[in-house]
């Protein structure tokens, strides 16, 4: 059964223009719905089975004939998604003030001048406990933009986040590359720190 494409200019108040204002008897598994609503837009995905309760932009339930229906948030950008920036290797002075208004939302960074073909996209995380290590990470107002794809795509594997804590080794923060003992240098320094200076212990009795 083919989908339906719908089209609305609100998320929610229950109205003709509104997503949460279809039927749900109208709604098949998988249909979609581009919402433009403050300068932005919205992607929703129909799980005709989702059963969660309404909280929006992530999760819209019809007002009529709800039955375990869910409009999911599957995308969404809006006005700042293209950004100027003087510098692609530094875009903090452009990119400090800015908030993603939710987690994954994206921004096109691009170098002014005539060097317009380096760009980066950054994808907003509101909930990451890295540091800022510019130009991979970038502090947003709220939260850090993270680079995801263009001129700065390689992962800085120093600062790799992991959230084990070990047992028989300390990590350390002592490696320049690493500001968190979350790093995954801070751990491989710390291993390598047990390594040099082993623990000798009497098995004989």
């Amino acid at each position: 059964m083919a989908v339906t494409l719908y089209r609305r200019t609100g998320l929610t108040g229950g109205l003709s223009s509104t997503l949460d204002g279809i039927d749900g008897n109208t709604i098949k598994d998988g249909d979609i719905c581009f919402t433009f609503e403050g300068g932005r837009t919205f992607i929703h995905i129909a799980d005709i089975d989702g059963g969660e309760s309404e909280s929006s932009p992530d999760v819209i339930v019809p007002d009529t004939n709800p039955g375990s229906i869910n409009w999911k948030l599957h995308y969404t950008f809006g006005s700042n998604k293209i950004v100027e920036v003087a510098d692609i290797s530094d875009p903090s002075s452009e990119l400090n003030a800015l908030t993603g208004t939710y987690p994954g939302e994206t921004i096109l960074a691009y170098q002014s001048g005539t060097d317009t073909n380096k760009w980066t996209i950054y994808a907003w995380d509101d909930s990451s406990i890295e540091s800022e290590n510019v130009p991979y990470t970038v502090d947003g107002s709220s939260g850090l933009w993270v680079a995801v794809s263009g001129t700065y795509t390689n992962i800085d594997g120093d600062t790799i986040s992991i959230d084990y804590v070990p047992d028989h080794y300390n990590r350390t923060t002592s490696p320049s590359e690493v500001s968190s003992v979350n790093h995954l240098t801070a751990h491989l320094k710390g291993i390598d720190d047990s390594l040099n200076n082993p623990t000798i212990i009497d098995y004989w009795t």
